[in-house]
């Protein structure tokens, strides 16, 4: 009867309803009691309220009813829409496995049960009673207060203590996992009240234990967090997420968002590129800031090597300044902030030690994932009784508002997940041809030649040692390559390579897309159409109606400006000039490389072996020796291993006939590798020989 009551109109309004009002009404009560009835209970859990969620699942409160009733935990449910995907169950299931497999750590959240209910499984949590990163940011933000660099520093090392646990886990055979978070941010970052930190969902984790791949043109992560090689949607390994903390870092001690854009795809470009102008204003230490360009560097390689470095390198400021790495910092931070009270006016002790694991946890999760790989449905519940719910002070606690900063009305909404997305794919057919509008910077006026600091005829094998010593001398300007018919023209920034811009009507971005299958002709004319009017270009236009999403749009830009360089290698004749100076006078999306890299990509994507042994047939007599200024190939020049060989046997050898005819029974480096190695060592100078063809060219 009370429920009818909350369904009549309130006391002097109108009783008088038409038929549909009533059936409306009527289906409107049945929805709320079936909401209602399935909040109730899930097997040993009864619902309470949702505490969170993200593009998979949502997170709520429970209460267990057995074996230790009242027990507070945290339930994960998959979203109903996606349950019906076999794909995103299994997903669901590896989830639980790596949580099941990491929870004996005492800074990751622990998984303490994993259940089926009416074949939808669940798993379950401890549960934190405390805030999020995210949310603790934003209360500091709201209440004008910076957050103190021993609690940061705090929160960082111990985030790092858990990433080091996950980077070394091994699987139940003790084969190691190769864990990468890929979404390590503020809102993954819970904080107890005992100022113990925890790291959480590990939803779109990969590793070499589970099947785990993101969809073609999908991106997962967090806006505001994700590495430039996971934007671009490269290979990511464990310094990814290393990159994702140090963002989290950096935010923590400069109280304001590292990345900012007035659109999604502004914003992606400046965190591929790591725009972090942020760091540049703020009033950080030398060492911090240090620590962080090392964190936050677009190379893998460049960055810190694993989370236990990244940790040591905290512990060595936190000493120097005196600051102690403890529970306590954060503490009285809550009560600075005047967040979570104290119950009873004192602190519980955190538990420094995690559950042990529990092999039938392990064994009903992965009948579970055995069951939806086979087509089967899962059981309606499983057969035996859910294990003990192991008591813990921790769990997962409320999620927090995903945006801690709004720097100005239009800033995008950052911290939102990103779940997988595929785009559609058109028929393979031949597209019709579209007129493709070109921006004015690529409609060519040409640059006198006389204004050029130099200019020389293109011979095929001097190419690779033009761009090596432009890369080396850190010269900014354009060069310039043109024959006959077709031009291309290479921007330099400090010797950072920063555009590419060519007359080819196949390299544009209309037509790349279209060849992708990306999008339809029709959608390219709308484009064009709205680029035009808008004054903007086409990517930002496609982006704006909806056509692509703007991930896609820059993954296509950072291919689109590999492929107009990597297509310069396939020139056997030509002219070059260089003018210093001269800028593109579009914002580049650089490709995040080391300069020389790309010289030795090119090399080896468009030059045959075969080539490259008649390009140096002239000197296979001639002796090879080390420039006096290289004792070692070392990390300056991007040999790769093979080629790393063949150079330090190069030391012993009279000759590259000598060197070729010393390698030839390795299994470890071919022919190939060696005349590579010395065509690209006498390239960038790290070899010389009395007859290298050299390129000399007048210092800018």
């Amino acid at each position: 009867m009370a429920q009818h009551m909350r369904d009549e109109p309130p006391s002097g309004e109108s009783q008088t309803t038409t038929l549909d009002d009533q059936h409306a009404s009527m289906a409107r009560v049945r929805l709320q009691r079936s909401a209602r009835d399935i909040r109730r209970c899930m097997g040993s859990y009864q619902l309470d309220d949702r505490i969170g969620g993200g593009g998979m699942a949502d997170v709520w409160s429970a209460w267990a009813t057995r074996p230790e009733p009242g027990r507070r935990v945290a339930l994960k449910r998959m979203r109903s829409e996606l349950g019906v995907n076999t794909h995103y169950k299994v997903m669901f299931c590896d989830e639980a496995r790596i949580g099941a497999l990491l929870s004996d750590h005492p800074n990751i959240v622990q998984l303490i049960d994993f259940d089926v209910f009416q074949r939808e499984p669940f798993m379950v949590f401890e549960f934190v009673d405390g805030l999020s990163v995210s949310r603790l940011m934003r209360l500091s933000w709201v209440r004008k207060r910076t957050m103190p660099l021993a609690a940061a520093l705090f929160v960082a090392h111990q985030i790092l203590s858990a990433l080091d646990s996950a980077q070394n886990a091994t699987d139940e055979q003790g084969h190691p996992l190769g864990i990468v978070h890929r979404d390590v941010s503020p809102e993954n970052i819970l904080v107890a009240r005992t100022g113990q930190v925890k790291l959480t969902d590990f939803g779109i984790v990969r590793t070499r234990g589970v099947s785990r791949s993101t969809n073609p043109g999908g991106l997962k992560g967090k806006l505001g967090y994700m590495s430039p090689e996971q934007i671009a949607g490269g290979e990511v390994d464990a310094r990814s997420d290393l990159f994702s903390l140090g963002v989290v870092l950096a935010e923590m001690l400069t109280h304001a968002p590292l990345f900012r854009g007035l659109d999604e795809l502004e914003l992606l470009t400046r965190m591929y590129q790591v725009d972090v102008a942020a760091l540049e204003s703020s009033e950080l230490s030398d060492e911090l800031r240090a620590l962080l360009e090392r964190a936050l560097n677009p190379r893998a390689s460049k960055r810190f090597q694993s989370a236990r470095e990244f940790q040591l390198a905290v512990e060595e400021i936190a000493l120097a300044s005196g600051l102690e790495l403890d529970e306590q910092v954060l503490q009285d931070w809550f009560s600075d902030l005047d967040v979570l009270p104290r119950h009873s006016g004192t602190f519980r002790v955190a538990s420094l030690r995690g559950a042990e694991r529990d092999p039938h946890l392990l064994e009903r999760i992965r009948r579970v994932r055995e069951a939806f790989l086979s087509g089967a449905d899962a059981p309606l519940s499983l057969e035996e009784s859910p294990s003990e719910v192991r008591r813990s002070p921790l769990g997962v606690g409320p999620r927090a508002n995903p945006n801690p900063f709004e720097p100005a009305p239009r800033a995008l909404e950052r911290g939102r997940a990103l779940v997988p997305w595929e785009p559609e794919v058109t028929s393979a057919r031949p597209q019709p041809l579209v007129p493709v509008a070109r921006p004015s910077a690529l409609t060519f006026g040409a640059p006198a030649e006389e204004n050029a600091l130099w200019s020389r005829s293109l011979r095929r094998g001097e190419l690779a040692n033009v761009l090596c010593l432009l890369t080396q001398r850190r010269q900014s300007g354009l060069l310039r390559i043109w024959d006959a018919v077709r031009e291309k023209r290479l921007y330099f920034q400090e010797g950072v390579l920063t555009f590419v811009s060519s007359t080819a009507e196949t390299e544009l971005l209309g037509r790349r897309l279209l060849q992708a299958g990306l999008l339809r002709a029709a959608e390219l004319e709308r484009g064009i159409a709205n680029a035009r009017a808008r004054g903007c270009r086409l990517g930002e236009a496609l982006v704006a109606q909806r056509t692509l999403r703007p991930h896609v749009i820059l993954r296509a830009l950072i291919a689109q400006h590999e492929a107009r360089f990597f297509e310069v290698g396939n020139w056997h004749e030509g002219k070059l000039a260089f003018f210093s100076g001269e800028t593109p006078g579009l914002a580049a999306v650089r490709v995040q490389a080391a300069p020389l890299e790309l010289v030795f990509r090119l090399v080896r994507q468009t030059y045959s072996v075969g080539e490259l042994r008649k390009l140096l047939s002239d000197l296979s007599e001639q002796p090879i020796q080390r420039a006096p200024f290289v004792e070692s190939v070392d990390e300056r020049f991007p040999f790769t291993d093979a080629e790393r060989r063949a150079l330090a046997a190069s030391d012993a050898a009279s000759s590259l006939n000598s060197l070729v005819a010393a390698l030839a029974a390795s299994a470890d480096v071919t022919p190939g590798d060696v005349y590579r190695a010395v065509f690209l060592g006498l390239s960038c100078g790290a070899l010389r020989t009395a007859g290298h063809f050299s390129v000399r060219l007048p210092a800018s």
